[in-house]
């Protein structure tokens, strides 16, 4: 009985021409005892240009070795090698006496590309044993005599008719087919279109150029009243700020109590600012309109170099009646 070990067996057969082996579908000693050399050669070097398993393709020589080797261990000699092609053709002779007979002779692809043959061009056998179909002449029925017709005529047909039966089955599958009116489709309309928190009434921006700041643009706020004091006493509230410093200071050098009206004031001013303003938020993001957040802000806020965003913004509210949201964006009229 002949041993089959697998190709990892073969002596100074190393890791990485084991796994080349693999790559080409030979695992088994017995395999590289019957292949060739010249075509094992080559397939080992097509795929090692593929893969790169090896730094170097292995040389003919050194497939030979592994061919011997290989033939030492499982005792195959090289009169078992797979047949050629030729020789396979010479031992399917067929008797004279018997019908010719296709035979299908199983060959490897390795053969195939050692003769230089394509897999397309290779014919394909049917199996099954089932006999190709013969060709049936049906008889037509005998003519009683010449003058007897075959068939009755058909009937003429009106192309009128024709068009009645075929244009309801056209119009159905294909409405282009015939010249039918297309239903209008219209748009749709806006259950909100004079809603003043989305459109701005008639004559509100007339004269004014469309990309100006005097043209009042947004939607409106919900409480413009309160956004409106809210800007005027966050602009006094920065006003008297320096001031009721200045005056603290001044009473401190000069010993006279009327300088104490100063920072007063801005008590008075903070509180409004904290009950008006403090809870103002933009309609869009709700952020705090009035209150400067440690966060990127938007880049078309309003901005003026040294006071920051809240002042330009209430300037901006109380001039042009509109802003645009520091946080988003988002531009808000204050004007229906």
């Amino acid at each position: 009985m002949i041993e089959d070990p697998p190709a990892s067996k073969i002596p100074g057969l190393g890791k990485l021409s084991v796994e080349l082996l693999d790559a080409v579908g030979i695992l088994l000693t017995s395999q590289i005892a019957r292949a060739n050399v010249d075509v094992l050669h080559l397939d080992l070097a097509k795929a090692n240009k593929m893969l790169l398993i090896r730094k170097s393709n292995p040389s003919p020589k050194e497939v030979a070795k592994w061919i011997e080797k290989a033939r030492d261990l499982t005792g195959i000699d090289e009169e078992e090698e797979t047949m050629e092609l030729d020789e396979v053709a010479a031992d399917a002779e067929l008797p004279e006496s018997e019908e010719e007979i296709l035979v299908a002779i199983p060959v490897s692809g390795k053969r195939l590309a050692q003769q230089g043959i394509k897999a397309a061009e290779v014919p394909i056998m049917v199996t099954g044993g089932t006999a190709p179909p013969k060709k049936v002449k049906t008889a037509l029925p005998p003519v009683k005599s010449i003058s007897e017709p075959i068939s009755e005529p058909a009937p003429e047909v009106k192309e009128s008719d024709v068009v009645e039966k075929v244009a309801p089955l056209i119009s159905k599958k294909n409405p282009l087919a015939l010249h039918e009116k297309k239903p209008e489709i219209a748009p749709l309309e806006s259950s909100k279109k004079n809603d003043p928190r989305i459109t701005a009434s008639e004559g509100l921006n007339e004269g004014r150029k469309l990309h100006s700041r005097s043209f009042i643009r947004g939607v409106l706020h919900p409480q413009i009243g309160r956004i409106r004091i809210s800007a005027l006493v966050t602009i006094l509230m920065f006003i008297m700020m320096p001031v009721a410093i200045v005056g603290g200071g001044m009473i401190m050098f000069t010993k006279n109590l009327w300088w104490a009206a100063a920072p007063a004031g801005f008590v008075v001013i903070f509180f409004l600012y904290l009950i008006n303003a403090g809870g103002a938020k933009c309609r869009i993001c709700g952020q705090p309109v009035f209150k400067s957040k440690n966060c990127r802000k938007h880049v078309k806020a309003h901005r003026l170099f040294g006071l920051g965003y809240i002042i330009p913004t209430s300037l901006h509210m109380l001039i042009f009646h509109w802003f645009r949201c520091i946080y988003c964006g988002t531009s808000v009229r204050l004007k229906k």
